[in-house]
């Protein structure tokens, strides 16, 4: 029987290759040094798009291009901040007209806030934008991929597909008691007692369910926008990679994990490492966030999410981000640990939906 060889690159071949790359570095440096931003990141896309080696001789070669590709962005998200504020208020007049509901927007100083709030979640007549005051430049690209978020959501509506989770008393207690069975106990003995210097309860119990529920409608919203305005992929590469580089190293340093949220951790890393992967792919590999997640136990729960979302994504209609994340659900084990509210189609003389209360998440 025959075997399939494997072909390896002579040494010729990979010197070759290696030079290339220094090639293309130093294009980039230079282009960056005559403040010809745009060039000098499509030299570096270009870079990590060949099929040079990238191992361990190169890694400092690389290194040096994602750093000098952050600092290109950063310049070309400030270089197009009026052309890409004038898209996002061109965008939300058309996702107002789409959607049918008035659109307000804030600006609040803390970062944690940021993001949208659809109406028929939260019984109001109107969705609601937040975005951060500062940086400024990256506000065009957080308005967009609010409005972005409120037409996929308007979209699975009109397909009668449209649903958001809901978490009941009884289910954020059973998660709590799966996530730091501890916890859940000494709560029970103790009245529900909560000790404040410790993290609250429903937080232990919540943030991988929260994490989980906020992954596939993004991950949508991104591959969209990034296709569509290109004028806008500076401040979503900045804002994206900030996010997940401030939570990755945030985890990094809070204190040890106990022992009885082995299991939370665990779902926490698939889904930090689906992010990652996803912000790779995204990015044309010019990141590797992922890389930040190899060697954490969960990794290969973040790997089948991935491959779930790659088997999926191209043939998505409005409102399949729900079924996707049933089968994640699956996937992560937590089937059945949160509901789901079906907004029925309105009356054709009013196109809008009825109200709902929040969801308790």
């Amino acid at each position: 029987m025959k075997t399939k060889k494997t072909k390896l690159q002579s040494p010729t071949t990979s010197h070759t290759a290696r030079g290339s790359l220094r090639r293309l570095s130093a294009l980039a440096q230079q282009l960056a040094e005559q403040r010809k931003y745009g060039e000098a990141a499509a030299a570096i896309e270009q870079l990590f798009a060949s099929d040079a080696p990238k191992d361990e001789g190169s890694a400092q070669l690389l290194a040096e291009a994602r750093q000098s590709y952050f600092a290109c962005q950063e310049e070309l998200a400030r270089q197009d901040r009026l052309a890409a504020a004038q898209v996002a208020a061109e965008l939300q007049a058309e996702t107002e007209k789409l959607a049918g509901f008035a659109i307000r927007v804030t600006f609040e100083d803390d970062a944690g806030g940021s993001g949208v709030q659809i109406a028929w979640e939260q019984g109001r007549d109107h969705h609601l934008v937040v975005c951060r005051t500062e940086p400024e430049e990256l506000q065009p690209y957080e308005l967009a991929s609010a409005l972005l978020r409120i037409q996929t959501e308007t979209e699975a509506y009109r397909a009668g597909k449209s649903r958001f989770p809901t978490v009941s008393r009884r289910q954020t207690d059973d998660l709590l008691s799966l996530f730091d069975p501890q916890e859940a106990q000494r709560l029970a003995a103790e009245g529900g007692l909560w000790i404040t210097l410790n993290p609250h309860p429903d937080d232990i119990a919540l943030e991988p369910l929260r994490m989980l529920l906020g992954s596939t409608p993004y991950m949508l919203v991104d591959a969209r926008l990034r296709q569509r305005y290109p004028v806008l992929r500076p401040a979503q590469f900045l804002s994206r990679s900030t996010a997940f580089l401030d939570g990755s190293q945030a985890r990094e340093d809070s204190k040890e994990i106990p022992p009885t949220q082995r299991l939370r951790d665990r779902v926490i890393t698939a889904v930090d490492g689906l992010n990652g992967l996803y912000l790779d792919w995204l990015f044309g590999g010019v990141t590797d966030f992922a890389a930040r997640c190899h060697d954490l136990d969960g990794f290969d729960l973040a790997q089948k999410l991935w491959q779930q979302w790659q088997s999926r994504f191209s043939a998505m209609q409005p409102g399949d981000e729900f079924a996707l994340l049933d089968d994640f659900a699956g996937i992560l084990s937590l089937s059945g640990r949160f509901g789901w509210v079906k907004v029925p189609f309105a009356a054709a003389d009013t196109q809008k939906p009825p109200r709902h209360e929040a969801t308790g998440l």
